[in-house]
């Protein structure tokens, strides 16, 4: 929810939110629920997928077309971020929904993507449950420079399991950011980390801790 957004019906406190089913954005006015704009992408067909011996249906409850997590605004540029099913990354406009970042392959289309984050310029979240065939774990992008982006990944598992879960990642003020994750084998000798709280460190997404 932002407030004083410029507007074509001039300044709202506008909610923004992202289908689940085929990624569309909307923006709603928060008084009377009307809705403002919607930005739409473009959607492919499912797919069954194969993964740790296990069949996950692409296009399912699990493993939804759209988002699964919310957009994130950035007030000092006016700009919404989103990601759309096809991995990618735009920023819109938050008062009319114009494409202001032009779309950039952030993760795996169709993945599972969490809750966004920004801080200090670079946009967080996390992958589970194998979706779109991507590897679990941390993901990031530095949006300074919309010409040369800079992508980064902290993976928590070797494959699809041990994903962070439910809203994604926490950021914290020690310079690390930290996700819960679950559903596989903890064993860390060999990389995954399932049914832990792991922290990443927010610069590099390099591994540095976990807590059981």
């Amino acid at each position: 929810v932002m407030s004083n957004v410029p507007t074509a019906k001039g300044l709202r406190a506008v909610v923004y939110t992202q289908s689940i089913s085929n990624g569309t954005v909307f923006a709603l006015d928060a008084q009377t629920g009307d809705e403002l704009w919607n930005r739409k992408f473009q959607v492919g067909m499912t797919a069954i997928s194969q993964r740790d011996g296990g069949y996950q249906y692409q296009g399912g409850m699990l493993c939804p077309p759209g988002a699964a997590g919310s957009p994130v605004a950035d007030r000092a540029s006016s700009v919404l971020y989103v990601v759309s099913p096809y991995g990618k990354l735009y920023g819109l406009d938050l008062g009319s929904g114009e494409i202001r970042y032009p779309g950039t392959q952030f993760v795996v289309p169709f993945s599972k993507v969490s809750s966004l984050i920004l801080v200090n310029g670079v946009i967080y979240t996390t992958l589970a449950q194998g979706c779109g065939d991507a590897r679990s774990g941390f993901y990031a992008i530095d949006v300074h420079d919309r010409n040369n982006p800079k992508l980064y990944q902290g993976l928590t598992a070797v494959g699809g399991s041990a994903g962070p879960w439910g809203h994604g990642a926490a950021f914290g003020t020690n310079g690390r950011i930290y996700g819960g994750t679950a559903d596989g084998n903890f064993d860390p000798q060999n990389g995954t980390y399932s049914n832990a709280l792991v922290a990443m460190s927010a610069d590099t997404l390099k591994f540095v801790d976990y807590y059981l």
